[in-house]
């Protein structure tokens, strides 16, 4: 994964996701076609931070911060955030773009899987998290 300084998020390569399941570049090129690197960096990976911060109700800017630099502190956070993305490409591979089929309850959008493996990860950070603004807002790297 990479870190986006602008955004202070990770996202996915389709490198990382190549490396660690059964996709293939292939795969993602036939479901999203010949942009697929970029709708993985600009459209997937930030819909599962945009879902991680609605589970988390961080609906002020420093929860948000706050949450973003947990994960960027954690390899174990990151490793959860990317299976989490992997199992949405898979429900996309699978099931296509808006993945209505994949979700048992019809509703598209994140499957209870990706749910469950980003709620195993510690992803869904309710709480105060206590991390001065100062370094929030600061240079991560």
């Amino acid at each position: 994964m990479k870190f986006e300084k602008w955004s202070k998020q990770f996202y996915v390569t389709p490198a990382d996701i190549v490396s660690n399941s059964e996709i293939t570049q292939e795969n993602m090129a036939d479901e999203l076609g010949d942009e697929f690197d970029r709708d993985l960096r600009y459209k997937i990976t930030p819909r599962i931070y945009r879902y991680i911060l609605q589970k988390s109700r961080a609906s002020h800017r420093q929860h948000a911060l706050g949450i973003k630099k947990l994960i960027y502190d954690s390899k174990e956070k990151q490793r959860y955030l990317l299976e989490a993305v992997i199992e949405h490409m898979r429900g996309i591979i699978h099931y296509g773009r808006d993945m209505e089929d994949y979700d048992p309850n019809g509703k598209g959008a994140i499957h209870e899987d990706v749910e469950t493996i980003l709620r195993e990860g510690g992803l869904f950070i309710t709480g105060e998290i206590l991390i001065p603004i100062q370094e929030l807002e600061g240079d991560w790297e």
